[in-house]
């Protein structure tokens, strides 16, 4: 009794020096213990693309703005002069956890780190010939980033959609990581016995990632998440860690952290058609862009983002409250910049970079809900979550392919006529393969590559349908110029494995870029034969730019594949 007693003088006591001190003070403790603080910044919508670059900004309350900050960024908005209030969400979350996998039969439980891993394992041992386990990457502090690969095998679609589920890349907003646990489970187990199910699988490439930030979600240790912090271990927000349309690298002024290195090769080797990031603190669809508002800026899917978004809120609404998904807009639909600005977002950097559809579902205004309410957000979700894959995978599919020996084109771009602008279209992939999501109605698509002529055709697409369009390029007719340059480079083998090897008739520079233009290796080169090593680079497609050391060549560049 003595020692419960001097326990809670203790605890009155800090309360009491707590209560006592400025709202900096308040503030820089909690920067101290947490590393990490959320305040509610005054300001006005012309001060956010300011507020953007210092502070992580987390949506609009009242007549001010959410956001986080770290030690760097508290003591930056300090130096600026906005006033700012502690909000009451730093305490610890009520949490009932899992400590074995039988304790989330019920779903009601959070796991622990442990219990988590374990149910990811068991979901691909216990369904092999539909599910597998990927590794993205460790995260800072070495926990497992993980991915499920969940589809069946078909004779129909031999070239699938790839959807990119994840959630949690902020590491206290756990809602989407039940929800996503709980859809694999659910695909998987109902397989046999719903046709629906079987449908989707035969028809998508599912990827599945709960939980994209696992050490910010067990911040205060592996056997809780009652401490789960917004940032990684190292205090960034994950979020706006991503290359950006607007500022380019290092928006944020930080280094790119494991993680996001991590999610960024793994999207580039994947090479997603679409994806969806679950978040919490709010309840609404957000699609891009997020560092442009719609008057400076319009994605040339913007009807498309609406239609897929408008069905998922109405089939949620179906078995939720009637306040479900209106707190920020009354239809639950927001383009993202009209909201808040964001710098480095995933969301940009897959749409922009990698030409991969990519929306966010804040999924709950409580980012951890009590453990009990979890199953309800299910009763909301669960349909809607499954449904979304169906209605944003329709459009075209197919394969491209050469025409005279029939290999797989990689790197064609395919062009929709009257929609396609600002260099949205998509590319085809490794295997040939693409995919362009199109709502019902009739379109002209060109097919383009250098090397290759242009073909046009006309589609008609059908509501709720994935047409399978196969396609053939032929190469343009070489001249005999062409046929023996005088400034001559020749890359053997290609597909080439950790050397790329090549021969030139010139001394030049040169630039290895990702399909979603990122450079990732640059340098010179002599006349003669060359070797660049690539055994820090993924398997797959990329481009090889390069140029004679007096430009009169231009920029010429031609695609390689890494085995």
């Amino acid at each position: 009794m003595k020692k419960i007693l001097l326990g809670l003088i203790v605890l009155l006591c800090h309360w009491i020096a707590f209560a006592d001190n400025t709202e900096e003070e308040k503030v820089r403790l909690l920067l101290s213990e947490r590393g990490e603080a959320s305040v509610l910044i005054e300001a006005e919508r012309e001060d956010l693309y300011l507020l953007t670059r210092i502070v992580s900004l987390d949506g609009k309350s009242g007549d001010g703005y959410v956001a986080y900050v770290n030690k760097k960024q508290f003591d930056e908005l300090c130096r600026t002069g906005f006033k700012y209030t502690l909000l009451e969400n730093n305490s610890p979350k009520a949490a009932s956890m899992a400590s074995d996998i039988s304790q989330m039969a019920s779903w009601n439980k959070y796991p622990t780190y442990e219990v988590y891993v374990q149910m990811m394992r068991n979901f691909a041992s216990s369904y092999p010939d539909l599910c597998c386990l990927d590794t993205i990457c460790l995260s800072e502090n070495g926990r497992l980033i993980l991915s499920l690969k969940i589809t069946a095998l078909s004779e129909q679609y031999t070239a699938k959609p790839k959807f990119f589920y994840s959630s949690s890349i902020h590491g206290d907003e756990l809602t989407g990581m039940i929800m996503l646990l709980r859809l694999a489970d659910s695909l998987l187990s109902s397989y046999n016995t719903n046709l629906q199910i079987q449908n989707l699988l035969s028809s998508v490439e599912l990827y599945i990632c709960p939980l994209a930030n696992c050490d910010g979600a067990y911040a205060g240790g592996n056997n809780s998440v009652s401490n789960a912090t917004r940032y990684n271990a190292n205090y960034v927000d994950l979020n706006r860690n991503f290359p950006d349309p607007v500022y380019g690298s290092h928006a944020d002024g930080e280094q790119y952290q494991a993680e996001t290195i991590g999610f960024m090769t793994y999207a580039e080797r994947k090479r997603f058609d679409l994806a969806a990031n679950l978040h919490g603190g709010a309840e609404v669809c957000n699609y891009p862009w997020d560092c442009w508002t719609s008057s400076q800026r319009t994605h040339p899917d913007k009807a498309w983002f609406e239609t897929i978004c408008s069905r998922f809120v109405s089939m949620v609404k179906q078995n939720a409250p009637s306040s479900y998904f209106t707190d920020v807009a009354t239809n639950g639909i927001v383009a993202g910049g009209n909201w808040y600005t964001v710098f480095g977002g995933r969301q940009d950097y897959h749409n922009y970079f990698l030409k991969c559809r990519e929306i966010t579902i804040e999924v709950s205004s409580t980012k951890t809900p009590s453990s009990s309410s979890l199953p309800l957000y299910w009763n909301y979700l669960g349909k809607g979550l499954t449904q979304f894959v169906f209605d944003a995978t329709r459009g075209i599919c197919g394969t491209i392919t050469d025409q005279d020996d029939l290999s797989p084109i990689d790197s064609v771009r395919v062009i929709v006529e009257g929609i396609d602008r600002d260099d949205m279209s998509v590319f085809s992939k490794q295997e040939g393969d693409y995919f362009r999501g199109l709502e019902q109605g009739n379109y002209t698509l060109v097919f383009s590559k250098e090397g290759y002529q242009d073909k046009r055709v006309s589609v008609g697409v059908l509501s709720d349908s994935l047409l399978v369009m196969n396609v053939s390029l032929s190469k343009n007719a070489v001249s005999l110029s062409e046929q023996e340059p005088t400034n001559r480079l020749t890359i053997c083998p290609n597909p080439c494995k950790d050397n790329l090897r090549f021969e030139s008739d010139f001394a030049g520079d040169y630039e290895i870029v990702s399909i979603g233009g990122i450079v990732l290796k640059k340098g010179s080169f002599a006349s003669g034969e060359s070797t660049i090593n690539l055994a820090d680079l993924p398997a797959g497609a990329y481009l090889f730019k390069y140029s004679n050391k007096d430009c009169s060549l231009g920029i010429c560049s031609t695609t390689i594949i890494k085995q």
